[in-house]
């Protein structure tokens, strides 16, 4: 049975996608580019719980950086051919 967090958290990470849908998709970018990305991504989200951003400021940045990592680990399973 799916966790309700798991999915709540899923549910972020899509509308942060969705929000996005008018840049490139991930698959053009090369997963170093993605690793920066997520990088900056986690700075972004300790600032925002440093400062005491808004509860939204914080899960919208939380989603950024599992969106990030979701993109490494596509490109990574679609090179070795992994399931999904």
């Amino acid at each position: 049975m799916p966790r309700a967090e798991v999915h709540w958290f899923a549910e972020r990470m899509e509308a942060e996608l969705a929000e996005n849908d008018h840049k490139r998709h991930w698959s053009s970018c090369t997963p170093g580019w993605l690793l920066k990305r997520l990088e900056d991504e986690v700075a972004e989200l300790r600032r925002a719980v440093e400062t005491g951003a808004p509860a939204a400021r914080v899960i919208s940045e939380a989603a950024d950086v599992g969106n990030f990592a979701m993109m490494i680990a596509d490109h990574a399973a679609h090179d070795a051919e992994v399931g999904r």
